[in-house]
């Protein structure tokens, strides 16, 4: 037997003895209780099998249920399954054996390919075998293939029917039709890598993930640019059930795994990434594929790139301390003494007290650790002097550590000390202050005391008492050891004068903090009152934020975040390992917890300011003349975390990159777009080389002929007989009324050829108001334009910048054909059948967003002097005004902010999302912060409230006006 095949026997005992329990080591921060059913939609929904379902399925002609779990099944399983184990259709390598050799087995136990198979496992207990045996039905070419939702755990759960008789099948004739592109080799893994459609998912466990070999592997760490999605966060906590459509979507494209890419999944041996597979089927992902060779054979190349945490070994988990603990050999072990410990809030339990509480009266803590009170390491911050939340002065600080029993060469494992309540940043502050002071060696438990419980391992009531030591083991002088690794109030100062070249400052605080909205301190008692943020500094991060439960670790179990993830927050806000970092935040907790995060990857140059907000902003003798900052800017870095933030450029690029290099010879045209001809705005004033676009060009009210205009028309049409012409109207012709509505595509494609303009031409568009210019963008999107940018700030941020307008009038160069005969993006315009569809229930996760001012969302005003209507839509949800995307001077807040803002309205990326307003212009605005951003379900309501509240068949949509007697 070769060593192989000893990892696979190891390998499978091991997942044997392993049971997992929710919270153990689980990064995830999308966490989930409702259970799920199987007419969810999901767009393979058949493929997975309700409880009920398969019940009324057994001793069914053709249907197979196959028990797919590695132990149990003789002692118990559903009435009528056989067992297979995934285990006996590998090779030597974990690998699938030959087609020939399937064929011969699966024929052996009674199956042939036309069969209905309903699979089952332990879900996570299984760690995929399910999923393992669906793949590699699915790639023998079987069609009739689903898993029993929530599997054995549920089954059982239910009180369903089970029986302990083996049964076995009669043998039958399987002959594969082998689905090559469902199995992912290491040569197709090779060439694909890097490729910006292609993802690989990594489903195994954080400690894997990062780099600690725990089966065999020949080397640590991940397939390059591999991305974590732990195998148990496809499943809800309560019940073993797969997560809901939404929740899964949100899992998987929050991560950018999207299904215009392809996508495989790997894991140890291509067990859970079986099950990932089935995941991505269920989500109709059209290219997906299983790497069964996985890490195995990855790590046997030495050519093949992996990526590690660096420092992975100071994030531990329970399996290792365990071990540690009971005397075994453990990876990376201490070089000597080690110690354990708790690290709280609260002061420590009085063992001679049995109503003493500390935390929340229910103290558990891993056996041999002491615990650590947050006074020993720092001045209690609720005292408002200047020094409070900082630490103890080096001598103090040196006693306090001694009396610990720690030294220098000690070996310090901390996890924090909040049953039930994870949070990680008192454990990170210890470990800061221990590395400043000297200590070499200090890790952190991942998931602390829960997921040492998680683990099913023994806790004790009281901690253990201490053995302090007598020296901390440095020469007179040399404590601390790391003082590089504090920054004072008067460095930042320098860093904020200019005086410290390629250093960064990253605030590790709310948004609503960064940007200066809200101050939460006093709550908890600490004395703080400024708020804003140091001048210049980035946002490094806090969650709830931009991420659901967290930017750095789960709210749910207190499992750090993938350091990908975080790499790649800091990286959008130009926080890289090449530059100076200092972290802070209000009194420097959270910012630990990024310097932690900075020292697992690596980085060398990281401090974390002590003093932090609280010390710059009001405790520092000099805080009266700190400089402070508020508000948000639309060119921060911070725009590049999202897909097509490019869309928004500023008049630098256009001068420099579309002008003056001519866009490198391909064409472009720059659009001044607004209402009527170019005797406004334009005459007086425009981009050198921009033609003016009429808005009634491409959308109109009444369509009524040149010699036959009415008197009850508001509005006479403001288009010039050539520009009709350009659609193919004639002075006489006519089209029904319309909403200021968009042209049918078969005016409206021939209208913006007339502009120069086709589906390949580069075009910026500014308006005569945000609005405008927007209105424009998205009617160019719909239409299928490939490279259309707004500039942001519009004609005066041209202005602005220095650069010179011109006068003279642009003539335009009409191209002859748009490219198109219809629009090629239908599916950002929504029309009334639609809405109403929306109204009644009739489209799910869907949502109406009004993108009008308060007022009119309640009825209070009708400001539109043709449309006399008000109230809106019903069941719509507010969006906000223009006035609240847009800054003072005109040009674009965040897109961060704007997400904020409307996460708190419950405006989120997993749902389907149609914008309104009263004609659709304001709300093409919003529509354009959605696709700048990156969300998938998005359209604008072209007939908007006009339409709604006054068009066709007006009186069977429903209103809702809160006030009835207004305006």
């Amino acid at each position: 037997m070769n060593e192989k095949r000893n990892i696979l026997i190891y390998f499978t005992l091991t997942m044997l003895m392993l049971t997992f329990f929710a919270g153990c080591s689980d990064s995830s921060h999308h966490k989930h209780e409702q259970p799920v059913t199987s007419d969810s939609p999901y767009p393979n929904s058949g493929l997975l099998i309700s409880g009920d379902s398969l019940e009324a399925s057994i001793g069914d002609s053709g249907t197979v249920i196959i028990d797919a779990r590695s132990s149990g099944y003789t002692d118990s399983h559903i009435p009528g399954a056989i067992s297979l184990v995934w285990s006996d259709y590998t090779d030597e390598n974990v690998n699938l054996k030959p087609v020939v050799d399937l064929e011969s087995q699966l024929s052996a136990a009674g199956l042939s390919r036309n069969m209905k198979f309903i699979i089952y496992d332990d879900t996570t207990v299984s760690w995929g075998a399910a999923g393992r045996i669906f793949w590699m039905l699915e790639y023998l070419g079987c069609t009739d293939v689903h898993i029993l939702n929530g599997g054995w755990d549920k089954w059982v759960e239910d009180g369903r029917l089970a029986e302990a008789t083996i049964n076995t099948l009669p043998e039958d004739t399987f002959v594969a039709d082998v689905q090559e592109d469902r199995l992912a080799d290491k040569d197709h893994m090779l060439n694909r890598l890097g490729d910006e459609d292609f993802v690989i998912i990594d489903p195994r466990e954080d400690e894997e993930y990062n780099g600690w070999t725990l089966y065999g592997e020949l080397r640590g760490g991940h397939i390059r640019s591999a991305v974590s999605v732990n195998y148990r966060w496809f499943f809800n906590t309560e019940d073993k059930t797969i997560l809901s459509y939404e929740d899964l979507k949100e899992l998987l494209e929050s991560r950018e795994i999207t299904t215009d890419k392809e996508v495989t999944s790997y894991c140890t041996a291509g067990i859970r990434s079986g099950f990932v597979y089935f995941a991505l089927r269920l989500m109709g992902y059209p290219k997906c594929s299983n790497y069964d060779g996985s890490i195995y054979e990855w790590s046997a190349d030495a050519s093949a790139p992996m990526d590690a945490l660096p420092n992975y070994h100071k994030l531990v988990y329970p399996g290792w301390v365990k071990n540690l603990i009971d005397g075994k050999e453990v990876p990376n072990p201490p070089a000597g003494r080690y110690v354990i410990v708790a690290a709280g809030y609260h002061p420590p339990p009085d063992p001679n007290d049995s109503e003493s509480e500390t935390d929340d009266g229910n103290d558990v803590y891993i056996p041999s650790s002491f615990y650590l009170h947050r006074d020993e390491i720092e001045v209690n911050p609720r005292e408002n002097e200047f020094g409070a939340g900082n630490l103890w002065p080096d001598d103090v600080l040196k006693t306090n550590i001694e009396n610990m029993g720690i030294d220098k060469d000690t070996t310090v494992i901390l996890y924090h000390h909040n049953p039930g309540s994870p949070d990680p940043i008192f454990a990170t502050r210890v470990l800061w202050a221990l590395m400043y002071a000297g200590v070499e060696d200090v890790r952190i438990l991942n998931g602390g005391v829960d997921a040492w419980i998680a683990n099913g391992y023994e806790v004790i009531s009281l901690p253990e008492e201490r053995t302090p030591v007598a020296d901390f083991g440095t020469n007179p002088g040399e404590f601390p050891v790391h003082p590089e690794y504090l920054a004072t109030t008067e460095y930042i100062e320098e860093v904020v004068n200019g005086d410290h070249t390629n250093a960064v400052i990253a605030d590790i605080r709310s948004w609503s903090e960064y940007i200066g909205d809200e101050n939460d301190y006093r709550e908890i008692g600490i004395p703080l009152d400024a708020v804003g943020r140091i001048p210049g500094a980035m946002w490094g991060h806090w969650g709830p934020t931009t991420l659901v439960g967290g930017d750095f670790w789960d709210t749910v179990d207190g499992t750090f975040l993938s350091y990908t993830e975080v790499a790649g927050l800091w990286k959008d806000w130009a926080i890289t390992p090449d530059k100076t970092v200092s972290f802070y935040c209000g009194t420097a907790w959270r910012s630990t917890l990024a310097f932690f995060y900075a020292h697992l990857m690596g980085w060398e140059n990281i401090k974390n300011y002590d003093g932090s907000w609280f010390e710059w902003a009001q405790l520092h003798p000099n805080a009266d003349n700190h400089p402070i900052e508020t508000g948000s800017d639309p060119n921060w870095p911070i725009q590049t975390a999202y897909p097509n933030y490019d869309i928004l450029v500023d008049a630098k690029w256009v001068k420099e990159t579309l002008i003056d290099k001519n866009n490198k010879g391909n064409p472009y045209a720059i659009v001044e777009v607004g209402w009527g001809g170019p005797e406004g705005s334009y005459d007086l004033g425009h981009i050198p080389g921009a033609i003016h676009v009429n808005s009634d060009e491409i959308e109109y009210d009444f369509f009524l002929s040149r010699n036959d205009t009415p008197d009850d028309v508001w509005l006479e049409r403001s288009t010039t007989e050539e520009e009709d012409a350009a659609k193919g109207f004639t002075a006489d012709d006519t089209l029904p009324r319309n909403w200021w509505n968009l042209y049918p595509d078969e005016y409206l494609l021939p209208a913006i050829a007339y502009m120069g303009i086709d589906k390949e031409t580069t075009v910026v568009v500014y308006g005569t108001s945000a609005s405008a210019g927007a209105r424009f963008v998205w009617a160019l999107i719909y239409a299928g334009a490939q490279d259309v940018r707004l500039l942001n700030g519009g004609y005066e941020a041209w202005l602005a910048a220095g650069y010179e307008g011109t006068t003279e009038t642009t003539v335009r160069t009409p191209v002859s054909y748009f490219g198109a005969d219809t629009a090629l993006h239908p599916e950002y315009l929504v029309d009334t059948d639609y809405v109403r569809d929306v109204v009644q229930d009739q489209e799910s996760n869907a949502l109406i967003v009004d993108i009008r001012n308060y007022d009119e969302y309640i009825g209070a005003t009708a400001p539109y002097s043709y449309i006399p209507t008000s109230g809106r839509i019903s069941g719509a949800v507010w969006g906000h005004n223009v006035n609240d995307f847009l800054n003072s001077d005109g040009t674009f807040k965040t897109l961060t902010e704007v997400e904020e803002m409307w996460r708190e309205e419950g405006i989120t990326s997993e749902k389907a999302v149609s914008f309104y307003c009263g004609t659709a212009w304001r709300s093409s605005l919003a529509f354009l912060f959605t696709y700048m951003m990156g969300w998938k379900d998005i359209s604008n309501y072209d007939g908007s409230w006009y339409e709604w509240s006054m068009g066709p068949d007006a009186d069977i949509n429903p209103i809702e006006d809160d006030c009835p007697d207004l305006p």
